[in-house]
């Protein structure tokens, strides 16, 4: 899904780098590893804040349509 919001041009690259980089801590840490890249304290509000910008969009092109 990342890919796609990206190559449909819905996320910056700088957003998606981060999101990518969580995704990859996400899934180390579900299979029992620990993850390659450090997780700030600042990833929760980050990703909050993403994922209230995206559904604002998803709920406007809903309405437009």
């Amino acid at each position: 899904m990342l890919n796609e919001l990206y190559s449909d041009g819905i996320l910056q690259s700088s957003i998606f780098r981060d999101l990518e980089g969580l995704f990859q801590a996400r899934n180390a840490i579900v299979h029992g590893f620990k993850p390659t890249v450090n997780v700030a304290s600042s990833a929760v509000p980050f990703l909050v804040q993403t994922a209230r910008i995206l559904l604002d969009e998803s709920r406007a092109a809903k309405r437009t349509a």
